[in-house]
């Protein structure tokens, strides 16, 4: 119902993701950032976030099951 509405205004809409940073900014990430070193980080963090609460949850379950025994 919101995107009938939306459509029926006929105003259009464009995501600012869509639209690319200018030139000379692009280029200035590029010179910033070491792309291998990010990827290290955001892999390593992304990992420990999934198992940190997994490990938690495995303990949580055996705690449980212990209390039941």
């Amino acid at each position: 119902k919101t995107n009938d509405t939306i459509e029926a205004g006929g105003k259009t809409y464009s995501r600012m993701i869509e639209q690319m940073p200018p030139v000379d900014i692009v280029a200035e990430i590029a010179a910033k950032v070491d792309e291998v070193k990010m990827h290290q980080v955001l892999l390593s963090e992304g990992t420990a976030k999934f198992a940190d609460p997994h490990k938690a949850l495995i303990s949580l379950i055996g705690q449980k099951r212990a209390a039941l025994v």
